[in-house]
């Protein structure tokens, strides 16, 4: 039973690197943690970002409890992932909702 939780909030990671908006969708109507993080500290939002999900980070920014300033292991926030990869779109997004918003790249 203690495996259900970490398995589930891996689904949620895959699921938003993916883009799969309605499985995203899903398992935050099932409790996946919105911050849960993989062995380098991504979070869903910050593989979303990277891969320029838009649907996805407008979906992660708009529940209750995310961090839009979370840090990876290199101190990577999903605003610099988004903007190193070319996510114009997801960027503004994000600039909107994190405390690094003066940041401009």
């Amino acid at each position: 039973m203690d495996k259900l939780p970490a398995l589930r909030d891996l689904w949620l990671l895959r699921a938003a690197k993916e883009g799969q908006e309605i499985t995203v969708e899903q398992l935050l109507d099932r409790d996946a943690i919105i911050d849960s993080k993989d062995k380098e500290s991504r979070t869903p939002l910050s593989w979303a970002a990277a891969g320029g999900h838009e649907a996805v980070v407008k979906l992660l920014l708009g529940t209750e409890g995310v961090n839009p300033d979370a840090k990876d292991r290199y101190g990577r926030t999903p605003l610099w992932s988004a903007a190193y990869n070319g996510h114009e779109a997801v960027v503004k997004l994000l600039q909107r909702k994190t405390n690094l918003s003066w940041y401009y790249y």
